[in-house]
């Protein structure tokens, strides 16, 4: 985020999570600029067998949140690779 470490002690929670709040928007900005460019060189070069794409075909897919089962599946299996213990 470009924080330096100073800068990063410095803030507060509030400051803090308005950072990251506009980090991600202009993530999301960057994300969809780039889909857009993307979709227009392919359109323009005539794509796969010249079926036109939009800009969503080319942005990031969303993920469904990880389940609790899930979460603590990827753990052990750290846990396993790392050579913990499970008890």
């Amino acid at each position: 985020m470009g924080l330096k470490p100073q800068d990063f002690w410095n803030l507060t929670l509030k400051e803090w999570n308005l950072t990251v709040k506009g980090y991600v928007k202009r993530e999301e900005r960057l994300d969809k600029r780039t889909a857009m460019i993307c979709a227009t060189l392919w359109n323009v070069n005539g794509g796969k067998n010249g079926k036109p794409l939009s800009p969503e075909d080319f942005m990031p897919k969303k993920r469904k949140p990880q389940t609790p089962e899930e979460m603590l599946n990827i753990i052990k299996m750290h846990n396993q690779i790392h050579g913990g213990k499970e008890g």
